[in-house]
């Protein structure tokens, strides 16, 4: 309870995205406790009644996907803090396909074809096709560029991390 504690109250950026690994730590670290203490009833019967306090709270995560989303974007966590936990297969792609619309939606780029092939551009195929060989055309977005790179490190200051060091207009979601 003293890390989630001091992780929650001495961040220095927000915090929703720690709302449901707080909340999964809590209730695994009492659900643990109670199933190997050697504590009084009482005792064993007041950590229930923290864990179902707990439990009524992290179901209010479900009722909107913004703590979803918040996870994802948090370079420290993405999808692989529900896949490190081991959560189902068809909430990790509910989760991805989620944070992809709301890109698509909000903050991706115009259906425009970026490699514009025109006349001046296909006279010059054959240039470049010697030049740097055949190149496949792979379209990615800034969402699954991001998903592929590799987390930030547990302390990183995500929003420094996010304006300075990432994907500037992917910045404007959080």
């Amino acid at each position: 309870f003293v890390q989630a504690t001091n992780v929650v109250s001495f961040a220095k950026y927000p915090m929703l995205s720690s709302a449901i690994p707080v909340y999964n730590y809590l209730i695994d670290e009492l659900e643990e406790y109670c199933d190997n203490c050697d504590s009084s009833d009482d005792i064993v019967t007041a950590v229930k009644a923290g864990i179902k306090k707990l439990e009524t709270y992290y179901a209010k995560t479900d009722e909107t996907t913004m703590y979803t989303v918040a996870t994802i974007l948090d370079p420290r966590l993405k999808l692989g803090y529900y896949e490190d936990h081991k959560w189902k297969q068809t909430f990790i792609r509910f989760a991805k396909e989620t944070v992809i619309n709301i890109y698509n939606d909000k903050y991706g780029p115009a259906d425009e074809n970026l490699n514009n092939d025109s006349d001046d551009n296909n006279k010059n195929n054959g240039f470049f096709s010697h030049m740097f060989g055949k190149q496949k055309k792979v379209k990615q977005n800034e969402v699954d560029l991001y998903l592929k790179a590799p987390r930030a490190e547990p302390r990183q200051d995500i929003l420094l991390w996010w304006k300075v060091l990432y994907m500037p207009s992917y910045y404007q979601i959080i």
